[in-house]
């Protein structure tokens, strides 16, 4: 399951600067985006020892955006894919 209460974010700047926090660790990364295409380029984070479910949840988190190779907007959602088109992840925009 998710651990609902893990604040996960991202954050895709118009320079393509990435950054966003997993839930336990800060993350950085540079996003490449070619109309609906998007990759990361190798993401580093910071090494904050967190409990073992949520430090499971954000490797989960950081290897999805490993693998996206694509996304949309659905409804309001950030949708990524991978190079197979199969969703990996959708993200709700915070207030």
């Amino acid at each position: 399951g998710v651990i609902d209460n893990a604040q996960t974010t991202l954050t895709v700047s118009t320079d393509g600067a990435v950054s966003g926090s997993g839930g336990c660790n800060r993350y950085f990364s540079k996003a490449t985006v070619t109309g609906e295409n998007i990759s990361f380029a190798e993401i580093g984070s910071t090494y904050v020892q967190c409990p073992p479910a949520l430090m499971n949840q954000e490797r989960k988190f950081l290897d999805v955006l490993g693998k996206t190779r694509s996304y949309k907007i659905d409804m309001g959602k950030l949708v990524l894919f991978d190079d197979e088109g199969k969703e990996v992840a959708r993200l709700a925009q915070s207030l």
